[in-house]
């Protein structure tokens, strides 16, 4: 995996970002899911440890399963170019899904990572909005998940949401997402080995 982060500014053409943005937020053709809290599932046993919940929207494209949304394949080239720029050697796309986050989710969400077996997380941001994704100095497992309420993270970096952006990390960073003050907030989050 890679040590530090990476930060991609227009990883693929304006256009395609648009497409990427209208498929996501204006046709209406992509349906939104509920989520109670945009970083646990309720079938982790870390979900019943949250004090406060950051209720969203989720769109899955990829799962375990494999393909769940006919749209799947249309992200396809974003992922190849965005690891072919920093010289990742994809092999597996494990999941892929999309966050929207309003304005009533203000604040920092959880701390997390996506999984506990080696990956590299890739996020595009869908749209300009505000809401820093936050990435920290702890990785797991040298600071367990259930040790994450008594422990304080120490912030390596704020990436700020710029539609076309993508940045790449090490999956064993913890990292935040946080809601916008106005507007929306729509990420796609890659997990990739």
């Amino acid at each position: 995996m890679i040590e530090n982060y990476f930060v991609l500014d227009n990883v693929i053409p304006k256009r395609y970002q648009d497409e990427i943005e209208n498929l996501l937020l204006t046709n209406q053709t992509c349906p939104w899911y509920l989520v109670k809290d945009i970083s646990y599932t309720e079938n982790v046993k870390e979900f019943d440890q949250l004090s406060t919940k950051f209720t969203a929207f989720s769109h899955v494209f990829k799962n375990e399963n494999g393909p769940q949304s006919k749209a799947f394949d249309f992200l396809i080239p974003l992922v190849y170019s965005a690891c072919e720029k920093i010289n990742f050697e994809l092999k597996n796309i494990v999941m892929v899904r999309s966050f929207l986050q309003l304005s009533n989710t203000q604040g920092i969400n959880h701390a997390h990572i996506d999984f506990k077996v080696p990956h590299l997380v890739l996020l595009y941001y869908v749209n300009d909005s505000q809401g820093s994704t936050i990435l920290y100095n702890e990785k797991y497992p040298d600071v367990l998940i259930e040790d994450l309420t008594n422990k304080e993270l120490t912030v390596l970096t704020e990436i700020e949401p710029k539609k076309g952006r993508c940045v790449l990390f090490d999956g064993f960073r913890y990292h935040s997402s946080s809601g916008p003050e106005r507007g929306i907030r729509c990420v796609i989050n890659f997990d990739l080995q």
